[in-house]
């Protein structure tokens, strides 16, 4: 079992993160990010308009800071705070609720959760993919686990158009 909130509070208590909040004093938490039993958690520095991420396994290390991915029309340091004091379903209770979504003719071959802030909402967006090469993309409230939506797919259809 993943904790969410202890997983952000063992980041911020390491010699790695008091580092970098030295040097990033307006960074803020953006994700927490999840696949398997893996977990690392992003902040955003506005100022340097780059992301670090942090592992969770001990010890706890930093990336390089990376330029933010966005498309042509996005403005720089527009990337909303996680507010984490608004999360109450957990690693554990977004997978289990994407999973329900699933017929038993369709097992979970890979999962990969991000927990971010969209449109001033805590989401969890749980994207499972299948033995039967489906994938199965949830978009799950993370107040109260409701399903905001949910998109099933053959990976062939993910393709990019030629």
């Amino acid at each position: 079992m993943i904790d969410v909130h202890g997983l952000v509070a063992a980041v911020e208590g390491s010699p790695a993160f008091v580092r970098f909040s030295g040097a990033a004093p307006a960074r803020r938490l953006v994700h927490v990010f999840a696949r398997g039993s893996d977990a690392e958690v992003g902040y955003y520095d506005p100022e340097a308009d780059a992301i670090t991420v942090f592992s969770t396994t001990a010890p706890i290390m930093a990336s390089d800071a990376q330029e933010v991915f966005r498309d042509d029309h996005a403005p720089r340091g527009g990337l909303a705070g996680l507010d984490l004091a608004c999360v109450s379903i957990g690693l554990d209770g977004a997978r289990s609720r994407a999973s329900r979504l699933l017929a038993a003719a369709h097992p979970v071959a890979q999962e990969i959760l991000i927990l971010q802030q969209r449109d001033g909402v805590p989401v969890w967006v749980v994207t499972l993919l299948t033995h039967t090469l489906h994938v199965l993309i949830v978009r799950l409230d993370a107040r109260d686990g409701s399903v905001q939506s949910s998109e099933f797919r053959n990976v062939l259809d993910l393709r990019a158009p030629e």
